[in-house]
């Protein structure tokens, strides 16, 4: 919901169309997302690897992706999709490199 940033966070389905979203509005009621995020809680688990929180999310969408994947032969992938502006603390191992820790 950091797309639309608005002061709070009931204003997501305000009738004012300066502050609602109508995609969140459609999606769920205001009270339904209040309760899923007070049932959401991660815990912080001894030598966890920092992609530890996302494994589980990441690998129930890589199941349904192969499951409604279409069969066709005009795919793109756009990598410029989401914004990121920061920095990463994730690495990758470069095998070809004198260095072998290179930023993503």
């Amino acid at each position: 919901m950091s797309y639309n940033k608005v002061l709070k966070f009931s204003h997501y389905w305000s009738s004012n169309p300066s502050l609602g979203n109508v995609t969140i509005k459609n999606a769920t009621s205001r009270d339904r997302c209040k309760t899923l995020l007070l049932k959401l809680y991660f815990a912080e688990p001894e030598n966890a690897s920092k992609t530890y929180y996302t494994y589980e999310v990441v690998s129930c969408l890589k199941q349904t992706f192969k499951q409604f994947r279409s069969e066709s032969s005009h795919k793109s992938i756009d990598e410029s999709m989401a914004k990121f502006k920061g920095r990463s603390s994730l690495k990758q191992t470069c095998e070809k490199r004198d260095k072998n820790l290179a930023a993503m």
